[in-house]
């Protein structure tokens, strides 16, 4: 990258902007080449204590009348940083091939930690944590002047109350409050969505619920160390490749 190439890279204002600082011997701070998002950069996770990670890329801005350099980095919490790093002259393809490789190198530490504990903390792998399950309750309604009630719902043969009903279940029943007193108490009062219920049968209506559970966590680390592996791998076949 030369100043001709940055040049081009700038509106009409940079490149005002840059030049003024160039002949009056001025600073900018335009961060040219700095992205929007740090995900746009080179990813570098590091250890300290815990595993984080950062993005990193340089940018190019006018310091004392010169065309310099700046590292910028962005972590995982959003917080960014600019730091001098040398006059434009002296960076090279060389320079950007020593912080790939570097981000390489910890990349592959990272990789090994993962194979080691079973534990992904910057989720660098798909893996699939949950599974979906369903569950068929059938809900027994009864008509009253408080409204549409719940009585009970039953599923493989066990019968609950509205108040020992599981949360995902009184959330798709719309369970709004449990009656305590008078000839409903126990019975809940429902904001019933699901189509409608025919009272004059039984008030009885079954449901197929679907929702997500985890995975065992046994089988998640299992997962997990087998992906690191062939990332392990594969690295090794590209350093191998030269």
């Amino acid at each position: 990258m030369n100043e001709r190439e940055l040049l081009r890279l700038m509106t009409p204002d940079q490149r005002a902007e840059w030049r003024t600082a160039r002949r009056t011997g001025g600073d900018t701070f335009l961060h040219i080449g700095a992205p929007d998002s740090g995900s746009d950069g080179l990813f570098w996770p590091y250890c300290d204590e815990t595993w984080c990670g950062q993005w990193v890329g340089t940018c190019f801005d006018v310091c004392d009348g010169k065309a310099c350099v700046f590292d910028w980095s962005c972590d995982t919490d959003g917080d960014w940083n600019y730091e001098y790093r040398c006059p434009l002259r002296e960076y090279t393809d060389k320079s950007w091939q020593k912080d790939y490789e570097g981000a390489q190198a910890t990349m592959q530490r990272y990789y090994q930690d993962v194979v080691e504990t079973g534990e992904d903390p910057l989720n660098e792998f798909y893996i699939k944590r949950s599974v979906k399950r369903r569950e068929r309750w059938t809900f027994q309604f009864a008509n009253s002047i408080l409204g549409m009630l719940l009585v009970k719902a039953r599923r493989n043969g066990s019968v609950f109350a509205p108040k020992d009903l599981p949360k995902h279940v009184r959330e798709y029943a719309g369970v709004t409050r449990v009656v305590r007193r008078g000839p409903a108490a126990g019975c809940a009062r429902v904001h019933w969505t699901k189509g409608d219920v025919v009272l004059s049968r039984n008030g009885r209506r079954t449901e197929t619920i679907e929702r997500e559970v985890p995975r065992d966590p046994a089988r998640v680390a299992r997962d997990l160390k087998a992906a690191a592996r062939r990332n392990l791998a594969r690295e090794k076949t590209k350093i191998q490749a030269g």
